[in-house]
């Protein structure tokens, strides 16, 4: 194989970004969770608090990707033989369980809701959800293509 000698402006070691991003974009979505209860609360709207879960629970499994990248960097040992590379499998299948577990929530707030409808404030609805987007809109392209990293 040939040298690669030039100066080029980059390194050619390999960049370990995945624990800083995906802690980044925990802090965001756990923030952006935060003010949606606050706003959902204020503008009376279960839309806004069903978001709210919604964020919460994409926190938890932002979390459980971070905690999954740090375990499958162990190396295999006597009681784990095949070490911890599946435990991405684990995670996501928790995080389905709890966004399942958030729907009944959501969907028993809004059943009883319909039966006694309350005015919202849909001008703190679009605030949040403008905000939402930005936070959302942002953590998708930091987070991607952090799998082919692991």
């Amino acid at each position: 194989m040939t040298e690669h000698l030039h100066e080029h402006g980059h390194d050619h070691r390999r960049v370990d970004r995945a624990p800083r991003r995906l802690l980044t974009v925990a802090a965001a979505n756990g923030s952006l969770g935060v003010a949606q209860v606050v706003v959902g609360l204020m503008a009376g709207s279960v839309a806004v608090l069903a978001d709210a879960v919604h964020q919460a629970v994409d926190t938890v499994a932002i979390l459980l990707s971070f905690a999954a990248v740090l375990l499958m960097r162990r190396r295999p040992g006597a009681s784990m033989t095949f070490g911890w590379s599946k435990i991405d499998a684990l995670c996501g299948y928790t995080s389905c369980l709890l966004l399942l577990a958030s729907l009944g929530w959501i969907a028993f707030e809004a059943i009883d809701r319909l039966g006694d409808p309350h005015d919202v404030d849909t001008g703190l609805m679009l605030a949040i959800g403008l905000v939402g987007l930005v936070v959302n809109g942002g953590g998708v392209p930091s987070t991607s293509g952090l799998a082919a990293d692991n």
